[in-house]
This record gives C-alpha cells, structure tokens and sequence, in this order.
C-alpha cells in the first residue's frame, strides 16, 4: 500500500448529514431542495427538476460542478463522491442520516 493511500485510511471518517433547505434556524426555505452536512460543513446538494434530481457540490476554485439523477439517494453520492467531499472527510463508508423531511422530498412526498 503506498503512503497516500495508508494515510487516507488512518483518517477519521465523517458523518454525512442531508437535511432539507430550511430546517435549520434563520435558514432560507427552497421548495425541493436538500443540502449535504459532512461534518457540519455544506459539501453541496441537490434540487429537484422535473422528475430528475440535479446534484451539485462545489470545488477547490469556488466553481460549482453539476450532475443529473434519477434518485435523490444516487444524486446525494454524487456529492459525496465529490473531491470536496473527500476534502471535508466524508468517505464511501460514511454513515449517511436523512432528515425526516428530506426524506419525503427524496420520496416526493410534499410536506
């Protein structure tokens, strides 16, 4: 095993939370969208647009990345997978919680 990968495996992995647009305090309520906690950090999030779900995280250079999908659940592990993911610490084996409110919007239950 080579040094970067040893010292990849050493790092602690972080929580992945996704929550919906407006439930933290003083937040900002964006119908269909759902953001990406990693950490307590925002690593991105994803909208719904039509019946697609468009992910979108963000990069070392301040420039947004984007991605369509059909499932919120495959376009949240597009954000995780992101390099700025991997920044803040989130891993393929991170444990990832879904609000309950976000969880109806992944299910296109409206609340």
């Amino acid at each position: 095993m080579d040094t970067t990968r040893r010292h990849e495996a050493n790092r602690a992995v972080a929580d992945v939370r996704v929550s919906a647009w407006g439930e933290l305090p003083a937040e900002r309520t964006l119908a269909g969208c759902i953001r990406v906690l990693i950490g307590g950090q925002s690593a991105g999030g994803a909208e719904r647009v039509g019946t697609e779900w468009r992910a979108t995280w963000f990069t070392a250079a301040f420039k947004d990345r984007f991605s369509v999908h059909a499932t919120a659940e495959d376009a949240v592990t597009a954000v995780i997978r992101s390099g700025w993911a991997r920044h803040l610490g989130a891993r393929k084996t991170s444990p990832v919680t879904w609000t309950a409110k976000a969880r109806h919007l992944a299910a296109g239950v409206s609340r």
